[in-house]
């Protein structure tokens, strides 16, 4: 495997997607301290299919997703740096590479912008629930969820099997 290895600079779109990002996983760091003296010390840590809770535990438990979103942040950005590591359905050459490079890079910016987006929009919602100030997480949430993440995969992949 001796592929090229391009540095992929940023275009504005790629840096607004990044800025989004960022400004995302500041507000879900940050939800769990401004609310904490106002939560109890049970909290709903899970919603069935409806997006009801149904299942409680410590209000310390809302800091697992601010965790595990600077983990992501981490990876995700680690691996933009480099894509001519990834896997690819076509063979990456000198003509190709920067094209599938871009697109792949991108993909990961995407991904990393709807998770960090969507995990800021649950644990607000989770905390209005806590504040009893929404019922649930509303049963529109996982689906369009999943959905934002297969079409930032889809556009990924695309460019890929365009020749």
């Amino acid at each position: 495997m001796d592929r090229p290895r391009i540095r992929i600079e940023p275009t504005a779109f790629d840096l607004l997607l990044e800025g989004l990002s960022l400004l995302a996983l500041l507000i879900l760091a940050g939800l769990p301290l401004f609310y904490w003296g106002q939560l109890p010390d049970t909290v709903p840590t899970h919603f069935d299919a409806g997006g009801r809770p149904d299942s409680y535990g410590s209000k310390g438990s809302l800091l697992a997703l601010p965790g595990i979103a600077i983990a992501l942040y981490v990876v995700l950005t680690a691996m933009q740096r480099v894509p001519h590591t990834f896997n690819y359905p076509i063979e990456v050459n000198p003509g190709n590479a920067k094209r599938l490079y871009r697109h792949s890079v991108r993909m990961l910016r995407l991904l990393k912008m709807t998770i960090l987006l969507g995990f800021t929009f649950i644990l607000h919602r989770v905390i209005l629930v806590v504040l009893g100030q929404a019922q649930g997480l509303g049963a529109w949430v996982l689906p369009v969820f999943l959905l934002t993440i297969a079409l930032g995969i889809g556009y990924g992949l695309w460019p890929a099997f365009r020749r």
